[in-house]
Order: structure tokens, then sequence, then C-alpha cells
């Protein structure tokens, strides 16, 4: 009788604790317009004013926005940290239109460093039916760098950087969206992500897709139109496309760098991306392996490279090294620059004698290129001086001005003392121009930091 007791007692607490995991999580409601952070109590009689405000007073539940747009005017905080509990939910018929969450503030990646970034999503947070703009100097929408949060039916779009980063081990679903006018990308994937992006109409941005380093998102049933380029995969990336309407992009619909290892399709697993009107290539690659793409409904006048269109299977390396490209030779750098080799250690920029340096302004000096404002910091003093220091990568091939502007599209071609370079930017900051040197040498790129002398 005892025992049975006991098995009784067991089932009704599993029971119980069923059902409390199941209560949905209480709706908080948020209104720009008729909220009061002071008074609120969260309903919809009483709403909180900003999404700020809601976060900090509740950790579990579904903020419920009201039309309306929601920036540092009207009191939010960036950037918006939304944790693991909470769900952001607007407008999903509408893919977020009229509710508009614009602004950011300073984020210090684990992975990419200081950045400025509209909303973190964190473990299993959830953006639902909103638009997000980011209007500062190379803002991003929306971050990812751990857990698998999901952002659906919203529009990113006007972002001065990327639409949505996502970096570290994340496993985001990027779904049933609309990015469209970033600057930068769309979307960017880095380090070990392994997102889903599916479904979303992804329109002219800088780069439509960004896949890098050893990273490998599942692409699936987008619609990839009118960007720059549609899809870039660099570094040992490994996506998976499937069933994309690729169309309409102005150089490439997929490019192909480096080490990658796309998988468009096999014989026993097909493509089915639909590739028109891009306006070179549908597929460009000079990947050194061949670019699986069975399936697919394509040209093959409008490939380049190692592209088989009838693999059995993709081309699976043994091993992967980090090793540059073979073949090139080095290009000698200027008097007094620092080089930073990718198997070596970066040095501290300090450690470089700078004499008789002008005053540091906003404006570059006259006759000087640079391709982005002078970045104001608490300046480094070397020998008495204010530092500047520039960052450029040495123009070995066709392909490395694609590759340095898939991660700086601002970079663009000089001639630094008889040599052709690709230049980065013009800095103040050496923890910013480290941190760009290191993105650089993370795609097998060799940055050389050059101070600026007048």
């Amino acid at each position: 009788m005892g025992k049975r007791l006991g098995m009784m007692v067991v089932g009704l607490a599993l029971v119980m604790g069923d059902r409390l995991w199941a209560q949905p999580r209480p709706v908080i409601h948020v209104d720009p317009q008729l909220g009061n952070d002071q008074k609120a109590d969260g309903s919809a009689q009483h709403p909180y004013k900003t999404i700020t405000s809601a976060l900090r007073n509740h950790r579990q539940a579904t903020l419920k926005l009201a039309r309306g747009i929601y920036s540092a005017s009207t009191g939010e905080s960036f950037p918006l940290t939304i944790p693991s509990q909470v769900t952001i939910l607007g407008q999903e018929g509408s893919r977020g239109a009229g509710v508009v969450i614009q602004g950011g503030g300073s984020f210090r990646s684990v992975f990419l460093g200081q950045q400025n970034v509209a909303i973190v999503l964190q473990e299993q947070a959830e953006l639902r039916g909103v638009t997000v703009t980011n209007p500062s100097s190379r803002g991003f929408g929306v971050w990812i760098e751990k857990g698998s949060p999901t952002v659906s039916h919203s529009t990113l779009i006007h972002n001065r950087q990327d639409g949505i980063s996502i970096a570290g081990r994340a496993s985001p679903r990027i779904t049933d969206n609309v990015l469209r006018h970033n600057s930068a990308h769309g979307i960017t994937v880095d380090h070990l992500a392994t997102p889903e992006i599916s479904r979303n109409v992804i329109a002219d941005n800088g780069f439509g897709i960004s896949v890098r380093q050893d990273s490998a998102p599942q692409i699936i049933g987008n619609q990839i139109v009118g960007n720059r380029d549609g899809v870039v995969i660099q570094g040992q990336a490994r996506p998976l496309l499937r069933r994309n309407q690729i169309r309409g992009n102005g150089r490439s619909g997929v490019v192909v760098l480096s080490r990658a290892v796309p998988d468009l399709g096999t014989a026993g697993d097909q493509g089915q991306n639909v590739f028109a009107d891009n306006g070179e290539k549908d597929i460009h690659s000079t990947s050194i392996y061949p670019v699986a793409g069975n399936g697919n409904r394509i040209d093959p006048a409008k490939t380049a490279g190692k592209v088989d269109l009838q693999a059995e299977r993709l081309a699976i390396a043994h091993s992967f090294s980090p090793s540059a490209p073979t073949g090139i030779a080095p290009i000698p750098p200027s008097t007094n620059a620092v080089v930073v080799s990718l198997h070596g250690t970066a040095p501290l920029i300090g450690e470089v004698t700078l004499d008789h340096l002008p005053p540091i302004t906003t404006t570059p000096p006259e006759g000087d290129l640079v391709n982005q404002p002078i970045i104001i910091a608490p300046p480094v003093v070397a020998s008495g001086s204010l530092a500047r220091w520039r960052l450029v990568v040495p123009l070995v091939s066709s392909d490395t001005l694609i590759q340095v502007k898939a991660l700086f599209p601002e970079a663009f071609t000089a001639n630094r003392d008889g040599r052709m370079v690709v230049q980065v930017g013009a800095y103040s900051d050496r923890h910013l121009v480290l941190q760009r040197l290191q993105q650089l040498a993370q795609m097998g790129l060799q940055g050389i930091i050059e101070p600026i002398v007048r």
C-alpha cells in the first residue's frame, strides 16, 4: 500500500510539474506614448513607457509592444539586452510595421570586441514582430552570440552595419523576416555559429549574407535579391543552401573564397536553388575546394572557378590549416610600419616610436585618403605625442578586396609608396585597430599597421 501511495505521489508531482512548466508567461504591456514607468504595473490599463523599465522589472514575461517608436528620446537605454525567458512581441502579421526600436549603444562582444548594437538576444530570448533600426555609425540591429534565440516576422532595416550578427557557437532561428537596406550585411554568421536562416527576404543590402570562419548555417527557402553580392562564403565555413531564390544581385549570387566548402547540392540531396539575373556570376568561387552545386536552376556559363554542377558528394578536406596561401611573395611594408603575421603575436602599438605628430582632429589631413572619420578615443601617448594609425592589407590577388570588404564594406584600394593595398581605415584608438587586425587574421589576411606621420 505504501509503495502504491508513493507512486501516486510521484505521479501527482510530475503532473503538477508539467502544468507549472506549461503555464504561459505573463503579458506585460509597453506603450511609448501612453505608458508611465513610475506608475506601471504592466497591465493594458497601466503599461510601461519603455522596454528598458519593463525588462528591469520582469525577467520572465512576454513584453507586448504597442505601436510607436522606442528610442533614446522616449527613454530607452541601449543596447536592449533580452534575457532568456523573455519574448519581445510587436505586430507579427505585418513584420513589425509601426513598432520601431531605433537606436544603439556600446556592447562588448566576447568574440569581436566593442560594438554598437540595438538589441542583444540571450539564450532562449525571442524577438517577434518588430522593426529594428540602428542609425549609429557601424550600428548593428540584433546581436546574438550564445544560445538558441529566435528572430521572426520582423524587419531589420537601415542598420549602418548589419541587420543581424551571429557569433560564437550560437544556433538561433532567423525565420520569416525582412532584412533590407543594411549598409554592410543583411546577416553575418561568424566563428562556430550554426543558425537556421529560413524564409527571409534579404534584399538591397551591401552583402545579403556573409558566412565566415568555421560557421555552418542552414540557409533555406530565402529570397536573396538585389544585394551587392548575395551570399559571400569564406574562411573554412560550411553552409548548406537549399531552395533559395538568388536573383538580381549586382555582382554575384554566391561568392566562395579561401577554404570554404559550401553545400549547394549533391546527387542525393539536390540544392533546388534558383539563380537568375545576377550581374556578373551566379557562383564565383576561388576556394581551393570544388563547390558542390547539383540540382540548381543555373546557367553554367555564369559560374567561375571550381564549381561542380553534377557533384556526387561534397569535397571534404582531410584537415584545415590556418596557414596563408602559398605562392604569393610578401610585399615589404613601408618604413616604420608594424607588420603582424597570421602566426605571430600582435605587438603593442604603443611600442612604436612616433614623433612630431600633429593634433588629432575629426577631419583627416589634406590629401590623406581616409574612408571613415578618424575615431576619437582616449589616445595612447608614444614618445610624448598623440598617435594615429592606418590599417592596410597588401593587395595580393583580385580576391583580396572582396575578402576585406566582406568585413569592412568601406575599404578601398590605394597606392602606398608604389605598392597596392586595401585600406581598411584610419584610427586613433589602438584597441580598435588591434581588434580590426585580429578580425583580418581570423580570415587569413595579413594586416599592416602604419603610423600616420605628417
